[in-house]
């Protein structure tokens, strides 16, 4: 699942890269909107699909100390702001695991 969202974030830049008009060609304004549009809409799917991940993964907690220890390196990883608020709302579910160990 990892892996299916790692190359979706890698295919982002493709229609990007591919457009067939100049992108600075004030002319080509409407067209270049799309495209940004369409990379704006495909970032925010695969941002929900990743809170949902990191939701799911937080829910089936084995160990609070290794959980906590994976929280904190998140926190060195630079990644969108919805992404890391939700990783600092896992603090709950990590202190809730600690209490059933």
């Amino acid at each position: 699942r990892i892996d299916e969202v790692l190359h979706r974030v890698n295919c982002l830049v493709e229609p990007i890269e591919e457009v067939a008009f100049d992108p600075f060609d004030i002319r080509k304004m409407s067209s270049w909107k799309m495209v940004m549009q369409e990379f704006k809409t495909d970032v925010q799917a695969i941002e929900r699909e990743a809170i949902n991940f990191i939701d799911h993964s937080f829910k089936t907690l084995r160990s609070s100390s290794a959980a906590f220890d994976l929280l904190l390196k998140f926190k060195h990883i630079r990644s969108r702001d919805a992404i890391n608020n939700q990783l600092m709302k896992k603090f709950n579910d990590i202190l809730a695991q600690y209490c059933k160990e």
